[in-house]
């Protein structure tokens, strides 16, 4: 959170901001109650505007190995081009932005007040908060949902160490400061007049053939989405540290900024475990934050958990399912006639084989819910 306090207030104080979460660890949901005008403020295109936006940056901040370690990349026009060649994958976007509507609070500290209060004197408090005009995401636009799945899977730059300015304290990490070492990385792509940002955020890497950064991956993980303890059971053993792909989502609560977030843990326990404001204390529909998923994901409809589930034997607590935002999930299962498999979780399937295809199959936008009957936990008994 302070790396993200630094990189909002101290580079980019002055512009439109929306995050997207980008991990290839995203979990589950679960939604009970229904809105049919839930997305009613972003479903209007023809006040929408189309931005060409840019890689510019790239901020690593260090955890458990670097704590202190913050650094940024700046992207030039000529390495930008050396890598899409090198890749064969375009590092620049168009997405549309639509006027929509959201809110801000009364008092600039409401959200620290609201934590301490929660956290100190253990009590709900009262937010003052009031209707504003909001540049967001038009994810009813199928290209620009396209490209902001693009942007979580494609935003990746090899590191060249020499570039790296050191924001917070220097380090002579010289080796031990790899690109796939511990760390939060944010991406950020900005607009030709720097006005509009989207930040990416990668978070985790899953044991199912993910990349490197998995065997640091679990303790956040089962820190943020596990009922009890940060651990499946007594039988297992966490190792190492690392952030999950919630970040973003929980950062778009603390910061009140719009969130597009793809196959996204189910982060509502891990807000309140934070002392987050989310609903009912700040409303639903005002919160601007989305979550995409399909029905023959396991891990994002909550059903990877038990002790045969593929979650349970890589060490994975993956319990909780309720999510503080809207969830926007296709019925692939149904529609597409999947089978459920942990295979099917992957960013690519969502790009490839979800996004690309289901406008021409359907013509239908999938279906957009709230969760605030959702419950996180219900079989546990907690003792004072």
């Amino acid at each position: 959170m302070k790396a993200f306090k630094s990189l909002i207030y101290n580079e980019f104080s002055f512009i439109s901001i929306f995050l997207l979460s980008i991990s290839f660890l995203f979990l589950p949901c679960t939604i009970e109650a229904t809105d049919p005008d839930i997305l009613k403020h972003v479903n209007a295109l023809d006040n929408g505007e189309t931005i060409t936006v840019s890689l510019k940056h790239i901020f690593h901040h260090g955890t458990s190995k670097f704590p202190n370690l913050f650094r940024r990349l700046d992207v030039t026009e000529e390495n930008l081009r050396t890598q899409e060649l090198a890749s064969g994958t375009s590092f620049t976007y168009d997405v549309m932005g639509v006027n929509g509507t959201g809110f801000e609070y009364e008092k600039e500290n409401a959200v620290e007040e609201f934590r301490n209060i929660s956290m100190n004197e253990l009590k709900s408090s009262k937010l003052n908060w009031r209707d504003i005009k909001k540049w967001l995401p038009a994810i009813r636009s199928w290209s620009t949902l396209i490209n902001l799945a693009k942007m979580t899977y494609n935003a990746y730059i090899e590191m060249g160490q020499s570039d790296w300015y050191d924001l917070g304290e220097e380090y002579r990490t010289n080796d031990t400061f790899g690109w796939d070492e511990d760390g939060i990385r944010g991406y950020v792509f900005a607009s030709s007049d720097n006005k509009t940002l989207i930040i990416s955020i990668k978070g985790t890497s899953m044991g199912f053939g993910a990349g490197p950064t998995v065997p640091r991956d679990k303790v956040n993980d089962n820190l943020l989405f596990s009922c009890c303890c940060a651990k499946v059971d007594r039988t297992w053993t966490p190792v190492c540290h690392s952030l999950g792909g919630a970040l973003s989502s929980l950062m778009g609560l603390t910061y009140n900024l719009p969130v597009v977030a793809f196959e996204s843990p189910g982060e509502r326990r891990a807000a309140g475990l934070l002392h987050l404001p989310h609903p009912p204390a700040i409303p639903w529909d005002k919160m601007n934050i989305y979550h995409f998923g399909h029905t023959a994901d396991p891990i994002y409809m909550g059903s990877c958990n038990g002790i045969t589930s593929t979650c349970y034997i890589g060490g994975y607590a993956m319990e909780t399912k309720c999510h503080a935002g809207i969830a926007c999930t296709f019925d692939t299962v149904e529609k597409l006639k999947w089978s459920v498999n942990i295979k099917r979780h992957r960013i690519q399937e969502i790009i490839d084989n979800i996004l690309k295809v289901w406008w021409k199959l359907f013509e239908l936008f999938p279906d957009c819910r709230n969760d605030d009957e959702c419950d996180d936990c219900y079989l546990w008994d907690y003792v004072e």
